[in-house]
């Protein structure tokens, strides 16, 4: 009731000292206590007329807020500070209903003791989610069961039989590499100059190719010779049946053996394959040609005079076609820088008889010497078509070696 004394006062208080409530309203202080009304206040809000002006009872109710916020402000002023206004809320109770009144009173209760660190802590409390904790179940150790005694011995025989695998392995390797590097050395060795010169007769059981064979063995030259059936020592080599692979037979045997001169000595005379074996030394001089370290070729031919007397009598075409083919090869292949071909041509050798009768025979021994000397690359002659040349190269057999 207090402040209801304090508005009647200022009512009668405004009617006399209007200019001084107004200078009171003008004041900072007065001016925040009025708005701490001014919410109480605004439903006597002045209401204006649609021509925008103030009516009779605007102007009324105007002046009645006017004197009204005075008085609250001079009530406020020189009234208590702090607490005046609890006792303003309640009695803005005044206006409302008892349910209302006690719902006010509650919230206002209960928002005055929200900030209190009691409050806090129960708040927290409540807001707190416990989780249920999870029970640990020891798992039972099992202890591992004892391998059985028959894998025990099933992995024994696997690892015995794992390191013998690996033992047979490293031979096994060890073997190949070692047959690897024969066959490397062996390379090498097959490419390797011979240190001194080595000789390969071709029709080595003939008159000739004896007695060349002979005299090379006495010179301590290596030699190996050929014959149709293998006979006295000689490879088996038949001019006729190996007609298509002669060349490559001969340039293997020239590479296995580092032959460095061939002497051919192949040679047949009224026969049904004269033509095939007389020319087998044109075949043989490709094969040579292509070997490794041969750099001489000697062939036993005839002499021009007696192919002129056996044309004019159409005697022995086909010996005469072979012996004359192989010649033809022989100088194709042999010819060249780096390479030496000697041909001997004697009308006759030793109790050979002579095709047409024309001509002296020369021992086969002599012939031999010369070929020996043409197969050692120390011929200065090329084609010996006389007897005077033949017998005159063999004089040299012994410079030769």
């Amino acid at each position: 009731m207090y402040f209801v004394d304090l508005l009647f006062v200022g009512v009668s208080l405004q009617l006399l000292t209007a200019p001084i409530s107004y200078a009171f309203v003008s004041t900072s202080r007065i001016s925040h206590r009025i708005s701490s009304t001014d919410g109480y206040l605004t439903n006597f809000a002045i209401k204006e007329n649609q021509d925008g002006e103030t009516s009779e009872h605007s102007s009324d109710r105007r002046t009645f807020v006017s004197i009204l916020a005075s008085s609250a402000a001079i009530a406020t002023a020189f009234g208590p500070t702090d607490n005046a206004f609890a006792d303003l809320e309640v009695t803005r109770d005044n206006f409302r209903s008892p349910e209302r009144i006690e719902a006010r009173r509650a919230k206002l209760a209960q928002n005055a003791g929200a900030d209190t660190p009691e409050a806090i802590a129960a708040e927290r409390a409540r807001s707190v989610i416990k989780v249920p904790e999870k029970k640990v179940v020891a798992k039972s150790k099992v202890p591992p069961k004892a391998a059985p005694a028959n894998t025990k011995k099933a992995d024994k025989e696997k690892e015995i039989l794992v390191q013998k695998t690996s033992k047979e392995d490293a031979r096994r390797i060890e073997e190949e590499a070692a047959k690897e590097e024969a066959i490397r050395l062996a390379k090498i060795e097959e490419m390797k100059p011979p240190a001194k010169p080595r000789i390969l007769v071709l029709g080595g059981t003939g008159a000739v190719g004896k007695e060349v064979r002979k005299k090379l063995q006495e010179l301590d030259v290596f030699v190996i010779a050929t014959s149709r059936d293998g006979r006295d020592d000689t490879i088996a080599l038949d001019a006729v049946v190996k007609k298509a692979g002669l060349k490559d037979e001969i340039k293997n045997i020239a590479n296995k053996n580092k032959i460095t001169g061939v002497i051919s000595c192949i040679g047949a005379i009224d026969t049904p394959t004269d033509s095939i074996v007389n020319g087998a030394s044109g075949v043989a001089a490709i094969g040579a040609k292509e070997a490794n370290f041969v750099k001489n070729f000697v062939f036993i031919s005839i002499s021009p005079e007696v192919r002129k007397k056996a044309a004019k009598k159409n005697e022995h075409e086909e010996y005469f076609a072979g012996k004359l083919f192989s010649e033809q090869v022989i100088q194709t292949q042999f010819g060249a820088d780096g390479f030496l071909y000697t041909l001997i041509e004697p009308s006759s050798i030793g109790k050979t008889p002579q095709v047409t009768g024309a001509g002296d025979s020369i021992p086969a021994e002599v012939v031999a010497n010369a070929a020996i000397v043409g197969a050692l690359g120390k011929s200065d002659e090329k084609t010996l078509d006389s007897k005077k040349k033949i017998e005159g190269i063999a004089k040299k057999i012994s410079e030769a070696v």
